[in-house]
């Protein structure tokens, strides 16, 4: 069965044309292909590109996932170790001059979100 990171990455696929820049694209991509097998509770990834509170360039990782994941689980707290380092990795592969923030977004905020309102990160 096909993971809902694999279900993800092929909607970016159809997309990417029309709403993701290059570079953003690029950067998710290549944290994305640092991990051969996501854990079943990672629903998706998504990104913003901005600049931070000192004016440095930025990318805003959102890694979605279900609003019951435990936090103190162990794959859970695997996968926050991994997926910073990914990213720092990513950009320095990369040559890009983005700092990296990596968030964890519930689905139900990222729903809230996408539909206009505003949700803090986990």
């Amino acid at each position: 069965m096909k993971h809902a990171i694999g279900h993800w990455t092929s909607i970016i696929g159809i997309l990417d044309a029309t709403y993701f820049d290059a570079e953003g694209k690029a950067i998710l991509a290549a944290v994305i292909a640092a991990k051969k097998e996501f854990p079943d509770f990672v629903l998706g990834i998504d990104y913003t590109l901005d600049t931070d509170w000192s004016g440095d360039l930025g990318i805003w990782i959102w890694v979605i996932i279900p609003d019951e994941t435990d936090p103190d689980s162990e794959d859970f707290r695997q996968f926050v170790s991994w997926c910073p380092r990914a990213a720092w990795n990513a950009i320095a592969r990369l040559k890009s001059d983005r700092l990296p923030y990596t968030h964890y977004r519930l689905l139900s905020g990222a729903i809230e979100a996408v539909s206009g309102g505003a949700h803090e990160p986990v």
